[in-house]
């Protein structure tokens, strides 16, 4: 069985039976890059998935520490008349999020009541390693929890790590956007606000008085570079002159090289 509440989880999957994965890779990107864009004017974010060479986006409206979702495009667009709430930032146990809105394909009108619950938070260990630092959280319908859970980063409320639903599991390094490869997941680092308009916060862990940084975009080159010490277990970064879209922070402290990912929206 695998635990669905607790605090400082450990989610080990080193000795599961294992099936044959789909290829399924995450998308970040700005709403007006995508197909369905046009149809989202207020979106802040376009988050979607490529399963099999087909793609599937959702839209979002992330005000302040709250993510509404607007639809998505399907195959048949979902339109949702007011936006659904989906989540509050940042993660807090037993804070269920619960939503009523009207949401409709070409046909009739879909289920207008549900609602995601954070139950845990911890590790995932696999045969690929760990990831760090994510949360439990539950679906609920008609005002009932499900037997459906998705885990996701704590710093971010776009990234997903996978879903447990029906004594299955499935598991993927969640990508940050195009070009940009998730490395090293065992020093991930925790990065707020997501997204920053003008300033990213970095959770370093631990004082250090010597740290070198860069940003690197989404085709891998380099936007910016500096040196900087921590200020307690923080660092901030000024990003006000970055473009919007998705970063790569790369942490070098003496010969620790550690990463983040950084979502620029002004």
């Amino acid at each position: 069985m695998v635990p669905t509440t607790g605090t400082n989880v450990l989610w080990d999957f080193t000795n599961v039976v294992t099936s044959e994965p789909e290829a399924v890779q995450y998308l970040v990107s700005e709403p007006d890059s995508t197909p369905a864009g046009p149809d989202f004017p207020s979106a802040t974010h376009a988050c979607g998935y490529m399963l099999n060479f087909d793609t599937i986006w959702n839209y979002y409206a992330l005000a302040s520490d709250t993510l509404w979702h607007l639809g998505g495009d399907y195959g048949d667009l979902l339109l949702c008349t007011t936006p659904r709430l989906t989540m509050v930032f940042p993660y807090a146990i037993g804070d269920l999020a619960v939503n009523t809105a009207t949401c409709v394909y070409v046909g009739p009108p879909v289920n207008t009541t549900w609602g995601i619950e954070p139950v845990a938070t911890g590790d995932i260990l696999y045969p690929g390693g760990t990831i760090p630092n994510v949360v439990l959280v539950r679906a609920y319908q008609d005002g009932t929890p499900t037997g459906y859970y998705h885990w996701y980063r704590m710093n971010n409320v776009l990234t997903s790590v996978g879903r447990y639903y029906n004594f299955g599991v499935e598991l993927w390094v969640p990508g940050s956007g195009v070009g940009i490869p998730d490395h090293n997941a065992n020093g991930a680092l925790a990065t707020y606000p997501v997204p920053a308009a003008s300033e990213v916060t970095v959770l370093v862990g631990g004082n250090a008085t010597n740290l070198f940084y860069s940003l690197h975009d989404a085709a891998g080159r380099v936007v910016t570079t500096g040196n900087t010490q921590s200020i307690g277990d923080r660092i901030r970064i000024d990003v006000s002159s970055l473009a919007n879209g998705q970063y790569q922070l790369r942490l070098l402290d003496g010969e620790v090289l550690r990463y983040a990912r950084v979502c620029v929206a002004h």
